[in-house]
């Protein structure tokens, strides 16, 4: 599963989510970030094991935000 994400005048975000047994495998966030880089591992794994599928993924991305900054 991907999913592309530019805001107006922003920058662009690309996350590649693979999935197994409908659970979240593997998730990538790429794309020109002003946060700092180091951070994204830990968002990334806050995302593993999760439901795959959008209201899961959403609210589970709302959630690391939320623990991660």
């Amino acid at each position: 599963m991907k999913g592309d994400y530019k805001a107006p005048g922003g920058k662009m975000i690309r996350v590649t989510v693979d999935e197994k047994d409908n659970r979240t495998h593997r998730i990538a966030i790429t794309g020109v970030f002003f946060h700092p880089e180091e951070a994204f591992p830990q968002f990334e794994q806050a995302l593993i094991g999760i439901k795959a599928d959008e209201e899961a993924i959403r609210e589970a991305v709302n959630l690391a935000y939320e623990k991660l900054g």
